[in-house]
C-alpha cells in the first residue's frame, strides 16, 4: 500500500537532507513529484533543510535570494522567511534579522518575532525610536538597536522577555532593578541611560546609549596585547565594577561577551540584567544565576547569602586570566559539573604566557581564589593593585616569600576543610531530625542529605589540598579516611538509610583525623618559628574560633608572630563582636595579614583605623 502524500512528502524531505541537499537534487525531486497540491508544500520544506545548514548571515542572505528568484512568488517567499526564523528561533539560534532585509518585504508582512517578544523589525516605540536590528537576548530581555530620528543617533533598546504575563512582569521587575543600577554605575565603564518608556502591558523598556566597538571575546582574537596593556583593560573594567560595588550592587553575570571595547580602547560593561542589590541577597538562596564559566564557586553552589563584591572580584580574575591567555579558565557545562568545579577546581598553578610578569600572575590569581577572604576585599581594590603595579611593577614582584604564602594557603585549606565538616554536621543533624519526625523518604530529608553530600565531598577536597600543599614544606599527612566511599556517595547520590546513617556514624571520627592533622601541620611548621607558622597557626585557629566559639585567649602568642603588632591586636579583641557580625569580623582580620604577606603593607595600623577596618 503506498503511504499517504503527506507521509510521502516526509519521506522525500527527509531523503533530501541526508543527501545534504543541492539545486540540482531540488530540481529533480519537484520534477519527480506526483501530487501537484502539495508542490508548493515541498518546495518550501527542501529549501528550509538548505537554510538550516547555513551557518552564517552572509551565507544565508545568498540562499535567501536564490530562493526568491527560484520560488517567484512573494507569498511562498514570505512563508519561507517566517518558517526558518521559526525553526532558528525554536533551536535556540541566533536570528539575523538582516537576513531577510534585501528581499524587499516589509517586516509586518514576514512578521518577524519570537515567542514571548513585545517588538519586531520595524515596530515604533514611543512613537519616535524605529527598530531596525535585533542585537540579542537573554534569559528576562530582549536587545535591540533603533534609530532615535530626534536627536539623530542609534539607541538600544532592552524591553522584557517572557512567554506570559507572569514571566513578563517578572523581566520586568529585573528591567527596574537595571534602570538603578545604570544610574549607579554612571560613567564610561557602562552605556549611558538616556530613557525608560512604557512597552505592551505598561511594561518598561530601556532606552541607552549604543555602544559602538567590539565584543572582548571576539577583540582578543583580532588584537595582539601586551601584559601592561592587559592590566590597565581590567583595571578599567575594575574601576567600573567597583562602583556598583560602592552603590550596594553585585553584577552577577561578567563575562568577555558582555564587555565591548570601544574604539577608543575603552572597556564598557554591559548588560545588568541579573544584578541584585546586596541587600536583598537572602531572598534567592539555592539559585545559581549567571554564565558558569567565568562564575565564583560559592556562585555555583547557589550560595546567593555569600555573594558580594569578591564575587565579582573572582569573575573580573577569570575575565583577567583569558586575557592574559587567551584561554578560557574553566568549562563547564551543566550545574552537576558546577557543583564538581566550586570545590574541585585546581588554579593554584594555571599556566601563564612566559611574557607575563610573576607579579601579575599573584595578582591574577589572587583574584581566583576559592576562599572569598583570600581574595581582594573588592574590585576597588583590585584596581588599585593594578594602577600600583603599572607604576612600579618590579614592587609587587619582590614582596613577600614563597614559604609565607605556602603557610597562609595551608592555614585557610585547614579552615576550609573544617568549614566543610561543620556544615556536613550540621545538614546531617537536620536530616536526622526530619527523619524523626516525617520518615527519611520526605523531600526536605533528602534535601537535607544532598547537602550533606556535598559539603562531605567539598571536605574531601579541601583535605587533598590541604595534602598537596603541605609536601613542600616537608609535612606528610595521612589520608583523609572513607575518602572513596564519601566521594561515591556523593557522585552516586545515594538516598539510602543505611548510606545516611553510615555518613552519621563517621563524623566524630573525620572531626578527629582533621585535630589530628591540624596538630601534625602546626608542630611541623611551629619548628622554623616563622611569619609562615605564624600565619597558618593564626588563620587555622580563627578558624577554630568561629565555629566553636572558643576563648580567644589562645590566639594571643599566634597573633603576635604575625609581626603586626600587640596593641592593635588587644584592640580588636576588646572590640570584637559574637554572633552574625563574627565571620565578618574575622575575614576583615584575615585580610589585614594577607595584605601583610602578599604586598608588605606596613605592620602598624594609625589610631582607630583598626576599629574601621575591621569593623566598618
Amino acid at each position: 500500500m503506498d503511504p499517504s502524500p503527506t507521509r510521502q512528502l516526509a519521506l522525500v524531505v527527509a531523503r533530501y537532507d541526508r543527501a545534504r541537499g543541492g539545486s540540482v537534487l531540488r530540481r529533480q525531486l519537484l520534477d519527480e513529484w506526483p501530487h501537484p497540491e502539495l508542490r508548493e508544500r515541498l518546495h518550501l520544506a527542501l529549501w528550509q533543510c538548505d537554510l538550516a545548514r547555513s551557518t552564517s548571515g552572509v551565507n544565508r542572505a545568498a540562499m535567501f535570494a536564490e530562493a526568491a528568484t527560484e520560488l517567484a512568488d512573494r507569498g511562498l517567499l514570505s512563508k519561507l522567511c517566517r518558517a526558518v526564523h521559526g525553526d532558528t528561533a525554536e533551536l535556540g539560534g541566533a536570528c539575523y534579522w538582516e537576513d531577510y532585509s534585501e528581499l524587499g518585504i516589509s517586516a509586518d508582512e514576514l512578521q518577524l518575532r519570537l515567542d514571548g517578544e513585545l517588538l519586531h523589525l520595524g515596530s515604533v516605540l514611543h512613537e519616535r525610536y524605529v527598530i531596525d536590528a535585533r542585537l540579542g537576548q537573554g534569559a528576562f530581555g530582549v536587545v535591540y538597536r533603533g534609530e532615535d530620528p530626534a536627536a539623530q543617533r542609534s539607541v538600544a533598546i532592552k524591553v522584557p522577555r517572557g512567554g506570559d504575563r507572569q514571566g513578563r512582569e517578572r523581566a520586568a521587575r529585573l528591567l527596574r532593578r537595571e534602570v538603578d543600577v545604570l544610574r549607579a554605575a554612571s560613567g564610561l565603564g557602562t552605556p549611558a541611560l538616556l530613557d525608560v518608556v512604557l512597552v505592551g502591558e505598561d511594561l518598561p523598556a530601556i532606552v541607552m546609549e549604543f555602544v559602538e566597538g567590539t565584543r572582548l571575546t571576539q577583540w582578543l582574537r583580532q588584537t595582539p596585547i601586551a601584559p601592561r596593556e592587559s592590566a590597565e583593560l581590567v583595571k578599567q573594567l575594575a574601576e567600573t565594577v567597583d562602583r556598583l560595588d560602592r552603590a550596594g550592587f553585585v553584577h552577577r553575570d561578567l563575562k568577555p561577551d558582555n564587555i565591548v571595547v570601544r574604539p577608543t580602547g575603552k572597556p564598557c560593561l554591559l548588560d545588568m540584567g541579573v544584578a541584585f542589590a546586596e541587600a536583598d541577597r537572602f531572598t534567592t538562596e539555592g539559585f545559581v544565576v549567571g554564565t558558569l564559566n567565568y562564575m565564583a564557586p560559592e556562585g555555583l553552589l547557589g550560595m546567593t547569602s555569600q555573594l558580594d563584591g569578591r564575587s565579582d572580584v573572582w569573575s573580573l580574575g577569570a575575565i583577567f586570566y583569558e586575557v592574559l591567555t587567551r584561554k578560557t579558565l574553566q568549562c563547564i557545562g551543566n550545574r552537576e559539573e558546577a557543583l564538581v568545579a566550586s570545590v574541585a577546581i585546581h588554579i593554584d598553578r594555571p599556566s601563564f604566557p612566559k611574557e607575563t610578569p610573576q607579579s601579575l600572575q599573584k595578582i591574577c590569581l589572587r583574584c581566583l581564589a576559592r576562599e572569598a577572604n583570600e581574595r581582594f576585599s573588592s574590585a576597588g581594590e583590585l584596581a588599585a593593585a593594578l594602577g600600583r603595579w603599572g607604576s612600579a611593577p618590579e614592587t609587587i614582584n619582590e614582596q613577600g616569600s614563597a614559604q609565607q604564602l605556602i603557610g597562609w594557603r595551608l592555614g585557610m585549606k585547614y579552615g576550609a576543610a573544617l568549614e566543610n565538616l561543620a556544615y556536613f554536621g550540621r545538614h546531617l543533624h537536620q536530616m536526622g531530625n526530619l527523619a524523626s519526625a516525617t520518615g527519611m523518604t520526605t523531600a526536605p530529608a533528602l534535601q537535607a542529605l544532598g547537602m550533606a553530600r556535598g559539603f562531605a565531598f567539598g571536605l574531601v577536597i579541601a583535605y587533598d589540598d590541604l595534602r598537596k600543599l603541605a609536601l613542600p614544606p616537608g609535612v606528610a599527612l595521612p589520608a583523609l579516611e572513607h575518602s572513596r566511599k564519601l566521594q561515591e556517595s556523593f557522585y552516586k547520590k545515594d538516598q539510602s538509610i543505611e548510606t545516611a546513617e553510615w555518613l552519621r556514624a563517621k563524623l566524630p571520627e573525620l572531626h578527629a583525623h582533621l585535630e589530628s592533622a591540624y596538630c601534625s601541620l602546626v608542630e611541623g611548621l611551629r619548628t622554623a618559628s616563622d611569619a609562615a607558622s605564624a600565619c597558618c597557626e593564626m588563620a587555622a585557629r580563627c578558624t577554630l574560633l568561629l565555629l566553636s566559639q572558643e576563648d580567644y585567649d589562645e590566639l594571643d602568642a599566634v597573633w603576635l608572630r604575625t609581626g603586626i603588632g600587640g596593641d592593635e591586636w588587644q584592640q580588636f579583641k576588646e572590640t570584637f563582636e559574637r554572633g552574625p557580625t563574627a565571620k565578618e569580623s574575622l575575614i576583615r582580620l584575615d585580610k589585614a595579614v594577607e595584605r601583610r604577606l602578599h604586598f608588605g603593607e606596613p605592620a602598624t595600623f594609625g589610631e582607630n583605623d583598626l576599629l574601621r577596618l575591621f569593623l566598618k
